[in-house]
């Protein structure tokens, strides 16, 4: 039998797994019967672990942070120009 921790990994994308540090002690989603929810395929706390976790985790999250402020119209613009 799969763990529940195990399930919620598996629908993780993957290079959002080293976002969430503490496992055990993470405050999952939960239903009436304390499972956690995440390990379902269309979990919102698992939507949001994807994106903002594998943002977390990129070497590139500043450019991909400038590249949306800049198509938001929020780019910083540098030396007064």
């Amino acid at each position: 039998m799969i763990s529940d921790f195990q399930a919620v990994r598996e629908n993780l994308f993957s290079a959002s797994h080293g976002a969430t540090e503490d496992w055990k002690g993470f405050p999952w989603h939960r239903d009436r019967s304390n499972l956690i929810q995440a390990a379902k395929a269309h979990s919102s706390q698992a939507i949001a672990i994807d994106v903002f976790g594998t943002l977390k985790m990129s070497r590139d999250r500043g450019r991909i942070f400038d590249a949306v402020a800049e198509r938001v119209g929020l780019a910083w613009v540098a030396h007064g120009q």
